[in-house]
């Protein structure tokens, strides 16, 4: 599959979301390109392939729980998510998210993780977002990988561009600024896992 460019993107991104401002208040569910994305939501939504990798990660990850933790709507992406538990030595543990998030309105997925602390006594820190996995998930990551691009067919969010402004364009998740890439293809809080 040919990787797409800056302005493929850019273009995909223009055919989902009206002109206007960054902060977004009230959708206007009349618009041509909310129209497209409303579509591209409820063809996610129904999308049998998805299950389909859920099963198979689920195969693939044996004793690690696989969850589908897609919030519909709030994002452009459907995400998967394989839970990576270690305790550590005074008795917390290290909580590993290694997600995959889909994009919706492409075929584009960006594997990447969060990793926490979690204390003996039932406190955390807040979650380290990678957007590329640490070293040390590699082996996972690839496996994850390998699943998505095999059942869906999809190739990898091109991270150079991730930070590439969409300007002009109401990103209808967007709590202010101006939408990158990334925001508009996938997700602005890539963090947010359950």
């Amino acid at each position: 599959m040919k990787a797409f460019t800056r302005a493929e993107l850019i273009r995909i991104a223009h055919q989902h979301y009206p002109p206007g401002s960054t902060v977004f208040v009230d959708i206007d569910r009349s618009t041509p390109e909310f129209q497209r994305w409303s579509a591209a939501w409820k063809t996610a939504l129904a999308w049998e392939r998805w299950a389909s990798l859920l099963s198979e990660l689920r195969a693939a990850f044996p004793g690690r729980p696989v969850g589908n933790v897609t919030q519909p709507g709030m994002s452009a992406c459907l995400r998967c998510c394989i839970y990576l538990e270690r305790p550590l030595p005074e008795g917390g543990r290290v909580l590993t998210r290694l997600a995959g998030a889909v994009s919706v309105l492409a075929p584009l997925y960006l594997v990447y993780a969060t990793v926490q602390h979690i204390r003996a006594d039932d406190t955390w820190t807040r979650p380290q977002l990678f957007l590329q996995p640490p070293d040390e998930l590699r082996p996972h990551a690839e496996l994850l990988v390998q699943h998505l691009e095999r059942e869906l067919g999809y190739q990898p969010f091109p991270l150079e561009l991730a930070n590439e402004p969409v300007p002009g364009r109401c990103v209808y998740f967007l709590n202010g600024g101006e939408p990158s890439l990334l925001d508009a293809l996938l997700d602005n809080d890539l963090g947010n896992l359950p």
